[in-house]
């Protein structure tokens, strides 16, 4: 984050673009500081302006391009590749991207490659396993995992020591380098630190798929720039949309002829007087201008394009940016791919709850506006069955389609779910519904049977019930977490003398807390709010005492700085700047304070709320002590929420008690 008065600076017109009242311009600003705390000034920016211009060169990521080569090698030699993903709505969704993708892109090679995946099943733990290699011995020559591998040791090291390379893409924690050793390529943001550790499995996914269309179609586009910094002039080489900075002289002396471009004939007069015996070294001259209508068929300068993606000045590498995002949008194939996978990415940072910032902003915004239009017959069809088609909610996402995504691989039954997206017809595709639709009641029925069975042990931390099936286990520690703002750890059966285990920790970095004892664990992985683990049942009780004697105030998140503004001043002058925020993760929204005295507690259907200031304010706090607070001043703790409002019959903002407090 950058200092203060440079953010003032920068986010200032923002807001007032957005029609933000000057008279709140300061603490909107102190808002937007709060929301978006830990993230840099671009990932902001992308967030308030949510475009294709967020997606990035996916060759950031150092192993990238050897990955990429390595998988165009295999689909031209017609060797086998097995994508492996995982049981939830990420891994499955990640897998299916994957596969649809390459199914498509082998043909343009006339490949005989098949395409094969394998999804965790039954009783079978998480992630690629040695188990898993055998299967598929003298069957393919690569493995791709998709949303699972960084913790697999075991598994990479046997496929190359049996001649399989193994390419992981994975958005969970890196925690144990060997595993460097034995893949043949790693892209993981959290392993590579490129300012991407937002992304999903899917995101990280889509990507790498990203990077494979983009070598194909660009992988000999090489283009140079002038780059001015105090005084100095440089040269940035640009290869796969990433720039990397070169001294003049240092081109000259090296003999490059170059594909110099330039932002029109000005600049290039002008450089040319100031620059000896530049034209030694160009090769060719390129203007953005001819860029842009060679794509778009339109004849704009470059601030005019600068302006048409909003891409902000203050960025590093803002050539570089410009020239990506002019292919993304304008060519049709790169258009295409964008358009058809961004809303299925979008989905997933809702099914992962990942930070809805930068580009995520942009796939779930196209999850909202285009999930019900997708290229693919089969994710229409499952919108059709639970969602109005005149207007698309991030709850109705959350509560209904994602749920039903999860359904089959937490009854063990994983690949049904992957038939059904990749259906190729009406009746194949209904028939999977179908099949799904019965999982998914006998999936509600467990779960709500063992809520309600557990509710009572909430207060243990870790909850040891053997019965459990596998993937149950995950949704009961979320469900349960939800209840506590406390570590929940629901472990059950294993097989063979091991049991499984799923920890949440909706207010804190469960990760961290079981990274300090993962000697505990045969397999451990996972990100800062969830992880899942492996371990031996002779170790159980005491690893729960150990868990026990942790002090979980070391591994909660703490409040955000509250921001005092009244329930009067927040209904009547914020909702433009809560409209331009959302979709927000819950946790990321702000949080307000402030001293009021409440008039009355209602209920209207399911909502609940109180009168201040003649203000509706939505309160889920027990009825009694609403009541005994009335007509008391009293301090408030709250943020907001989206409710539908049966008077005015739409979706408004209401603010949200979360506390209340005497004064």
């Amino acid at each position: 984050m950058s200092n203060y008065s440079n953010f003032l600076e920068i986010f200032k017109g923002i807001l007032l673009k957005n029609g933000i009242d000057t008279n709140i311009l300061g603490r909107s600003l102190e808002i937007l500081k709060n929301v978006y705390e830990g993230f840099s000034d671009e990932e902001i920016f992308f967030s308030l302006n949510p475009s294709i211009a967020s997606i990035t060169s996916p060759y950031i990521f150092p192993d990238m391009s050897k990955a990429v080569k390595k998988l165009i090698d295999t689909l031209k030699k017609g060797e086998n590749i097995l994508i492996f993903g995982d049981r939830d709505a990420d891994g499955i969704i990640a897998t299916f991207i994957v596969k649809d993708f390459l199914e498509k892109f082998k043909k343009l090679f006339k490949s005989s490659s098949e395409i094969l995946f394998r999804v965790p099943e039954e009783d079978e733990d998480y992630g690629i396993l040695p188990n898993h290699i055998d299967e598929f011995l003298g069957e393919v020559s690569l493995i791709i995992t998709v949303d699972n591998g960084i913790s697999a040791v075991d598994a990479v090291r046997k496929a190359k020591e049996n001649g399989i390379d193994v390419i992981i893409t994975d958005h969970h924690e890196y925690h144990d380098s060997e595993i460097s050793k034995w893949a043949f390529a790693i892209i993981d943001p959290k392993k590579d630190k490129v300012g991407k550790e937002y992304l999903s499995g899917s995101g990280v996914a889509f990507y790498f798929v990203l990077a494979v269309l983009l070598y194909h179609y660009y992988g000999n586009l090489e283009i140079w720039y002038f780059k001015e910094n105090n005084g100095n002039i440089n040269l940035v080489k640009v290869k796969d949309f990433v720039g990397s900075e070169y001294s003049f002289d240092e081109v000259k002396s090296r003999g490059y002829k170059i594909n110099a471009l330039f932002a029109d004939v000005s600049e290039k007069s002008r450089l040319e007087k100031g620059i000896k015996d530049i034209g030694d070294i160009i090769d060719k001259l390129v203007f953005f201008g001819d860029i842009y209508s060679h794509f778009s068929n339109k004849k704009k300068n470059l601030h005019e394009i600068i302006e048409e993606f909003a891409i902000p000045s203050f960025m590093p590498r803002i050539i570089e940016k410009i020239l990506l995002s002019i292919h993304l949008k304008y060519d049709d194939k790169l258009y295409k791919f964008v358009n058809a996978y961004s809303p299925l990415v979008g989905l997933t940072v809702l099914s992962d709850n990942m930070p809805i910032v930068a580009e995520n902003k942009f796939f779930v915004i196209s999850t909202v506006s285009k999930i019900t239009k997708s290229d693919f017959e089969s994710v229409r069809y499952l919108c059709s069955e639970f969602l109005n088609g005149n207007k698309i909610s991030v709850f109705d996402l959350i509560m209904k389609v994602i749920p039903f995504i999860n359904t089959p691989g937490r009854m063990g039954k994983t690949s049904i779910m992957l038939e059904f997206l990749l259906g190729s017809g009406i009746e194949e595709i209904v028939s999977s519904f179908s099949t799904i639709s019965k999982l998914s009641k006998e999936r509600i029925n467990i779960v709500n049977e063992l809520v309600s069975k557990l509710m009572d042990r909430v207060d243990d931390v870790v909850i040891v019930e053997e019965s459990v099936n596998k993937g149950i286990i995950s949704l009961l520690s979320t469900r349960l977490s939800n209840y506590t703002n406390k570590p929940v750890i629901v472990i059950g059966e294993g097989g063979e003398d091991k049991l499984v285990g799923s920890a949440r920790f909706k207010r804190g970095d469960v990760f961290s807390l079981l990274k300090e004892i993962d000697h505990y664990f045969l397999n451990f992985g996972g990100h800062k709010h969830a992880a899942g683990f492996v371990m031996e049942r002779n170790k159980l009780d005491e690893f729960v005492s150990v868990v026990k004697g942790i002090n979980f105030n070391n591994y909660s998140d703490r409040y955000k700085p509250l921001i005092n503004i009244s329930i009067k001043d927040f209904a009547t002058n914020y909702v433009k700047l809560i409209n331009l925020l959302e979709p927000l993760n819950t946790e990321m929204r702000p949080l307000f304070e402030t001293f009021e005295i409440i008039e009355d507690y209602k209920s209207y259907g399911k909502m609940k709320y109180a009168i201040i200031d003649k203000f509706r304010v939505l309160c889920d706090l027990p009825e009694d002590k609403m009541k005994h607070n009335l007509n008391k001043r009293v301090k408030i703790i709250y943020s907001y929420e989206y409710s539908f409002a049966p008077d005015l019959q739409e979706e408004i903002v209401y603010p949200k008690i979360l506390e209340i407090e005497n004064e």
